[in-house]
């Protein structure tokens, strides 16, 4: 910090050195302590240092330096001096001052320190958020907190206009910390990271967040490393491995802190990571979603607050393909099947021979998980009312051959002379279901139906007929797990040698499909209590 020496040298009597003298001297230290971090509209640097002194029988002295230096005040009366010193900016604005008394006594010299420190009155806080127009928010709101050190959060809320907010208040001098959010309703569409700015009395600081719309709703990493210091501003810089990762990719961000912190905290796209407090590198990345996320750190020393950003983006992982069958081989590589399938002419077929039995076969050399699409063609033919019905199944995690598995179960089955239906269900893993939608008229018969389930990795599903979307659920206990086929005959009879037969199985990562519509009809899921055999409720 600059430093100016006064030195206000006392003369003495040249007439009767026995005559006690009544001049001192009087030497003034003076030091600045002035910080910034987020700074407001006002230059913060003293250039001229305006000195007065009052002392004995109303007796004055005034000096004015721009530079450090010595300055000799001659003449001073023995007794107690108040000393005034204010700080000028370039501007001639008084951003600065310290007063303190000191006694000049007789024949000696006096010294005095005054450190000079920012001005206690109020100054005003302003803040603007934006996000585009295309972005459409039913009920907008935006909200925040401003934080200072060893008190309750102030409560704020933003004034609406289109697609802006605004903010502003009056605060006392000093450093403080400041959170928002743009809410839709009661969802939580984007929120900001702790962000650090200073007050200085009759002056405003302002900030501005711009959305482009990408950041909204998701929810990812976003680096911001604040550092706060109230006499002197802590530095704060983030580097990251890499600005760009995949979504089977991490990245380690490494934070280098001026100082000694007390406390290092960070966010990621908003959310405190509380498990990575005080530490000086992070790894993060792991089961991140696509899209754009910053990951943010906020130091604090003593009074000091300081912060930092770092952004990145996630893209799609590459994945193959997780099964490619057309059973043209002759063979059903990967699969467990029990001894009533085989395959003809490239075509899985197994045959319903017993009355009221349940079948399955499923995929066993791999299980799936996240964003993906699994479909099969099915002969619609024989899916004949009210006795028998086939589909596939996806999530299993403990599948069987014979009985109901855990998973999701999207099935097909007749409705009579003129339709089939479908319905939608998900097995409990001890041969029931938790729930399932009942039967769905859909369509004419076809002689063959491909049935697809497309997952978006975030446990909503889509089922298709044809590629018509005909149901959507959402189920986020259905995770990673295995995917099959099966079937039933409903008949309480003898069985009568009904077949089923399939081809073209196919599952893939990343469906093309990133904007699913909503289904023009489908029923709500309904409970089914244990030991519901689904066999009979055929519609």
């Amino acid at each position: 910090m600059p430093l100016l020496v006064l030195a206000a040298l006392g003369v003495m009597s040249c007439g009767n050195t026995l005559i006690p003298s009544t001049k001192g001297t009087l030497s003034i230290n003076i030091g600045t302590a002035m910080a910034k971090t987020l700074l407001p509209d006002i230059n913060m640097d003293i250039s001229t240092f305006e000195i007065s002194g009052a002392g004995p029988s109303g007796s004055t002295f005034s000096e004015t330096v721009s530079q450090a230096g010595t300055v000799t005040v001659t003449n001073l009366l023995v007794g107690q001096w108040t000393v005034t010193i204010d700080g000028y900016n370039s501007s001639a604005q008084k951003i600065g001052s310290a007063t303190k008394t000191a006694s000049v006594t007789p024949n000696a010299s006096t010294s005095v320190s005054v450190i000079i420190v920012p001005l206690t009155g109020n100054g005003t806080f302003q803040y603007t958020l934006t996000w585009p127009v295309r972005v459409s928010l039913a009920s907008p709101s935006v909200v925040g907190e401003i934080y200072e050190l060893d008190a309750d959060p102030i409560p704020v809320t933003f004034e609406l206009d289109g697609n802006s907010a605004t903010y502003s208040t009056n605060l006392p001098a000093g450093y403080y910390a400041f959170g928002l959010g743009l809410l839709d309703g009661e969802t939580t569409m984007w929120s900001s990271n702790p962000v650090a700015f200073r007050i200085v009395e009759g002056a405003t600081t302002s900030g501005r967040t711009d959305l482009t719309g990408d950041e909204i709703a998701m929810y990812g990493n976003l680096d911001i490393d604040v550092g706060v210091d109230l006499q002197n501003p802590i530095d704060i810089e983030l580097t990251g491995s890499a600005t760009s990762i995949t979504t089977a990719q991490s990245l380690t961000v490494n934070a280098a802190i001026s100082g000694t912190p007390d406390m290092i905290v960070w966010f990621l796209d908003g959310q405190w990571l509380s498990e990575l407090d005080d530490l000086e590198s992070v790894n993060v990345g792991a089961g991140l979603g696509v899209g754009r996320h910053c990951i943010s750190v906020l130091a604090l020393e003593g009074t000091i607050i300081g912060s930092e950003d770092f952004w990145f983006d996630v893209t799609q992982a590459e994945q193959a393909s997780g099964i490619d069958e057309d059973f043209e081989d002759g063979l059903a590589q990967g699969w467990t099947l029990d001894d009533n399938w085989s395959i003809a002419n490239g075509v899985l077929s197994s045959v319903l021979t017993f009355p009221e039995d349940w079948k399955e076969g499923y995929y066993s050399d791999s299980t799936f998980g996240g964003a993906l699409e699994y479909r099969a063609t099915i002969d619609a033919s024989s899916a004949i009312y009210p006795y028998y019905a086939k589909g596939i199944a996806i999530g299993s995690t403990n599948p069987v051959v014979d009985g109901i598995s855990d998973g999701l179960y999207f099935t097909l089955g007749g409705s009579g002379s003129s339709y089939y239906s479908f319905w939608v269900g998900k097995g409990d893993g001890f041969g029931n279901m938790e729930w399932w939608s009942d039967w769905v008229d859909y369509d004419s018969y076809p002689t063959t139906v491909t049935m697809k389930i497309v997952a978006d990795g975030t446990g909503t599903f889509y089922f298709y007929l044809n590629d018509d979307l005909v149901y959507t659920t959402t189920d986020t206990s259905v995770g990673t797990g295995y995917v099959g086929l099966f079937y039933f005959d409903g008949n309480d009879g003898s069985g009568n040698g009904n077949v089923f037969n399939v081809d073209n199985v196919n599952l893939s990562y990343s469906p093309v499909t990133s904007k699913f519509p909503a289904a023009s009809f489908f029923k709500q899921p309904q409970a089914v209590k244990a030991g519901a055999d689904l066999t009979r409720r055929v519609k």
